[in-house]
């Protein structure tokens, strides 16, 4: 009996690599097998010639120290974007230059797989839902289409490797759970993504104050009043905090001088206290650990974050002349309707048939992804699995992470004063807030309270970064794992499968009468659409009547995946076996529709 269990198990395994297997041959068909090379955005005209210049320097026996092609000349070393020291990039040392600059990008896909199976694997969670969640995490599309800038899909890569490591370090209790982490932030630092392994870490910090926390009794105080006002008060002082380009604060007070300080004096304050009274401290030991992996991460990385941090030191950004460029891609809010139906607004590339930058505000809307779907399947079982109560403490920390990176992604769009201004419709109805918007702007950006502007000011080394949609593989990384979480409990038969069987019926439903009203309305939409969708600087007008069909397409796409989901969350406690292999099979046949068209990116060169 043991023997035959194992034997399904097995098959439900290789089950789920061959769906991986066949998604990876799919979504990079044109550059495994048309002779295809990555090219779109910076993927040929940056980063294809610099990594170039890094091999051709190793193959001259000489160390990558310097370009003197670029700008009458400027470092190699310590250009974080040429990642000269990362280890992935012995690839270029034993293939030819483009083969390697393909399989370097399908290797890291790999990566990401692997490392959202073992993290799901780590949680206790079954082989079926951890490839699931790899599924829907390497050929969901924020991280997918990161292959355009490729040190950004390195750092999104080793994301799941960095949350596993954290599990362990913090909530298993394993020492090597702290060189796990230190190589992770290590590997990303070196990839040239050294955000990324700045915000893994910001997220172990966050995990190890739940951790903490994590007692009925002590998190009975975030419900209560005084708590509340002093979360609206910290986030008024954050909001004229982010004002202080446009308010005239005393020259003795220096806001970024200030929050240095108050983090040195709580730091100083729980090392007091864990000296004093080290049965009692628990946020101190956890914050200690993960203080001493990223202190040896560091000093892994430190021949290549040396010369970094001294070019680095030299550029605008260093000197705090960010406040233009910051919030550059951030996440439009109407763009989360896209978890559900993919492309609902269209597609901007290859040929322009998107009618989303005629969704007020006209015109302002910037990409910097062009999707966010990672499967409908997935997300119904990410939605059954959040939440905050009676569940334990990493679910808890997934779902907050989901919801924090996602709503850090929104940018400026997160912030009360753009909504004040009648967000979305201050285009529209601009005349009747006038005065209201000009005295506003007298003393506040439209950043000021958002979230990712409140990071931005209280977080140190947070405002150095940019592009807030850079958030993405966090939330996309959360969700993976509580996708894999919410397929265990829909086969236990619990309320877990009440619950996934009604987001089915409401996503089925809603795709349904949006499908019906696009059919209905496609003349008058066209008509209306057409002229008010300004051209694109690259692709040129838009095709509206494409766009409008690329809707009808993504309703009924995403009526076809609900009804599918409504199907499995009937059938899946009844017969596990065949509903795993089906739940499989449905979300690579899910994936496989809408990932294989942002790689599509492509130019015939390679040889």
């Amino acid at each position: 009996m043991e023997e035959q269990r194992m034997m399904r198990r097995s098959v439900l395994l290789f089950l789920g690599l061959g769906c991986f297997l066949v998604l990876l041959l799919v979504c990079y068909r044109p550059v495994l097998f048309e002779d295809g090379q990555f090219a779109y955005r910076d993927a040929a005209h940056f980063f294809y010639p610099l990594h170039l210049r890094v091999q051709q320097e190793w193959a001259a026996g000489r160390w990558p120290l310097w370009d003197s092609g670029q700008n009458g000349g400027a470092p190699l070393l310590g250009n974080p974007m040429a990642a000269v020291l990362y280890p992935g990039k012995v690839l270029f040392c034993l293939l030819p230059y483009a083969w390697a600059a393909r399989l370097y990008v399908i290797a890291h896909t790999i990566i990401a797989f692997l490392g959202l199976v073992a993290m799901g694997r780590s949680c206790g969670l079954s082989w079926v839902g951890s490839c699931l969640g790899g599924l829907s995490y390497a050929f969901g599309a924020p991280v997918l289409f990161l292959y355009c800038n490729v040190i950004f899909l390195v750092g999104a890569a080793w994301i799941p490797w960095g949350l596993r490591a954290i599990h362990r370090l913090l909530w298993q209790g394993r020492r090597q759970g702290g060189v796990e982490l230190a190589l992770v932030l290590a590997l990303q630092a070196l990839g040239g993504d050294p955000e990324a392994a700045y915000l893994t870490a910001l997220g172990g910090a966050g995990y190890a104050v739940l951790l903490a926390v994590r007692g009925r009794s002590r998190l009975s105080w975030l419900a209560t009043k005084p708590t509340m006002l002093a979360v609206v008060c910290i986030w008024v002082a954050a909001t004229l905090g982010m004002a202080r380009s446009r308010i005239a604060w005393p020259g003795f007070l220096a806001v970024n001088g200030l929050v240095l300080a108050a983090w040195m004096v709580v730091a100083v304050a729980m090392a007091w206290r864990w000296y004093r009274l080290p049965g009692e401290a628990r946020l101190a030991p956890l914050l200690a650990r993960l203080a001493a992996a990223c202190t040896l991460a560091m000093a892994l990385a430190a021949a290549q974050l040396a010369p970094v941090l001294e070019f680095t030191g030299l550029s605008s950004r260093a000197a705090g002349d960010t406040a233009n460029d910051v919030y550059y891609f951030s996440l439009d809010p109407s763009r989360v309707v896209e978890l559900v139906w993919p492309n609902v607004f269209g597609t901007t590339s290859p040929v322009n048939r998107s009618w989303l930058q005629a969704v007020p505000p006209t015109g302002d809307h910037e990409l910097w992804v062009v999707s966010l779907y990672i499967g409908g399947l997935a997300l119904a079982l990410a939605l059954v699995a959040a939440g905050f109560r009676c569940v334990p403490p990493w679910r808890v920390w997934l779902t907050t992470l989901a919801l924090v990176a996602l709503l850090g992604s929104l940018g400026k769009y997160g912030g009360p004063l753009w909504w004040a201004r009648w967000g979305p419709f201050t285009s529209t109805f601009g005349q009747h807030n006038r005065l209201f918007q000009l005295r506003v702007d007298d003393l506040l950006p439209d950043e000021s309270g958002s979230l990712y502007g409140v990071l931005a000011l209280l977080v140190p080394g947070f405002g150095a970064f940019r592009y807030p949609s850079k958030l993405l593989p966090f939330s996309a990384a959360a969700m993976a794992v509580l996708a894999a979480a919410g397929w265990d409990r829909t086969t236990e038969g619990d309320a877990a499968t009440r619950r996934l069987r009604r987001l089915g019926l409401v996503g089925l439903g809603a795709s349904l009468v949006g499908l019906a009203f696009a059919l209905a309305a496609r003349g008058r939409a066209i008509t209306y659409l057409t002229g008010r969708v300004p051209p694109d600087m690259v692709y040129g007008p838009a095709d509206i009547a494409g766009a409008w069909a690329e809707t009808q397409r993504a309703l009924a796409h995403g009526a076809i995946v609900c009804a599918a989901v409504v199907a499995l969350a009937h059938w899946a406690p009844r017969h596990r076996r065949g509903a795993s292999a089906s739940a499989l099979l449905i979300l690579a046949a899910d994936l496989a529709a809408i990932s294989h068209r942002i790689t599509k990116h492509r130019m015939p060169f390679g040889t």
